[in-house]
């Protein structure tokens, strides 16, 4: 729903989210500045950011139903879902120190997934 309606993204809305996240302690308090750069910047393409969602999830499901039919070709689509999956987060809200440890972690752990489902692949027919 985001993709085809995003939220309005008003000056009561950021202040109210601003707000919201200084209520939180962060463990390193030196990089309060780019987690709130790097949301703000992330409710500002909200509508973007559903948008490559919407894609690269599109692009996964049918990479994981053509693995169900054991179709390699669809490993290669997953792969490709999960790297821009990763990357949306990050190319929307910024390459800060904390917009590249997302990225990080996101890769981890979609890395995980990728393996499993490599485990997999590797007894698919050869066609």
């Amino acid at each position: 729903m985001g993709a085809i309606a995003p939220p309005d993204v008003d000056e009561q809305f950021i202040a109210d989210f601003m707000a919201r996240l200084e209520s939180f302690e962060l463990p390193m308090e030196q990089f309060r500045d780019q987690v709130e750069t790097y949301y703000l910047n992330t409710m500002l393409s909200l509508g973007n950011i559903s948008a490559a969602n919407f894609l690269f999830f599109g692009v996964q499901i049918i990479g994981v139903i053509l693995m169900y039919r054991l179709n390699r070709i669809g490993f290669v689509l997953y792969i490709a879902a999960q790297i821009g999956l990763a990357f949306v987060p990050a190319v929307f809200g910024g390459f800060s120190f904390f917009g590249t440890a997302t990225l990080g972690v996101t890769l981890f752990w979609n890395l995980i997934w990728v393996i499993i489902y490599w485990t997999q692949v590797r007894k698919f027919p050869v066609e």
